[in-house]
């Protein structure tokens, strides 16, 4: 009986140096790498949004040159599209800050600078039409818009 237990101490012994062993042969898990995004290019997310805008997708459109200007912060073109989609549905307030992000990027742009300015005098138009109506035209207010008038005379080469 004593044989008969020294046996199979002996034999668990063995199985577990060998566990033991196998153990330590193998290699260690490594985790897993972290799966880095994929970007698509910036062509892909612009025939995106110009399929959208076919579609009718206003929305979306945007959200896709939202985020290719996300996606690609140096890049104009995003933001010169939405500044043009913006001015279309006359949201000036966000063609204003649009063609600002174009002209961070592209000082010399010549749509981007036309977008601001319009959009600019559209803003400022109706906001002088609100006050005229409200009678709220103070002398100081006045004056102000009529040096900015004259400034545009002269910018498109107007005679005073």
């Amino acid at each position: 009986m004593r044989s008969s237990i020294a046996t199979t101490a002996r034999l668990s012994l063995a199985a577990l140096t060998l566990s033991f062993l196998i153990g330590c042969a193998t290699a260690p898990a490594t985790p897993p790498a972290p799966i880095e995004p994929v970007v698509p290019p910036l062509e892909q997310f612009m025939s995106d949004a110009a399929r959208a805008r076919q579609e009718g997708a206003r929305t979306q459109e945007r959200e896709i040159y939202r985020k290719a200007a996300q996606a690609y912060p140096t890049s104009k073109e995003p933001w010169l599209k939405l500044a043009e989609g913006y001015y279309e549905s006359a949201d000036y307030g966000n063609t204003i800050l649009s063609s600002q992000e174009v002209l961070q990027r592209d000082s010399a742009d010549k749509l981007a600078n036309s977008l601001l300015a319009v959009s600019g005098l559209r803003v400022s138009a109706s906001a002088l039409q609100s006050l005229r109506g409200q009678q709220d035209l103070s002398s100081d207010t006045r004056r102000q818009a009529e040096d900015v008038v004259k400034l545009v005379r002269e910018a498109l080469g107007e005679q005073m």
